[in-house]
C-alpha cells in the first residue's frame, strides 16, 4: 500500500489510496491531538447537513464549504 499522506505540507492529511474508505479529520494546529474518523457517507451526511443549515456552523466557516468539501 502507498502512504496515505501526499504532500510535504505537515498539515496534509488526504488519504490517496483508493481502498480506504475512511475520512481522518484533525486540527492542524494540534497534529497530535485527538483525531475523528467518519465513513465516506458518513462525511457526506455531515457535510450535507451542514450545507443546509441543520448543524450549527459560524457564518464564516459556511463561506466556500462547497469549494473546500465536494
Amino acid at each position: 500500500m502507498n502512504s496515505p499522506m501526499t504532500g510535504n505540507d505537515d498539515r496534509s492529511n488526504i488519504v490517496t489510496d483508493a481502498q480506504v474508505r475512511v475520512v481522518a479529520v484533525r486540527d492542524s494546529k494540534d497534529p497530535d491531538g485527538p483525531k475523528l474518523f467518519f465513513t465516506a457517507e458518513a462525511w457526506r451526511d455531515l457535510l450535507d447537513r451542514i450545507k443546509a443549515g441543520e448543524l450549527a456552523l459560524p457564518d464564516h466557516m459556511r463561506e466556500g464549504l462547497d469549494e473546500r468539501f465536494t
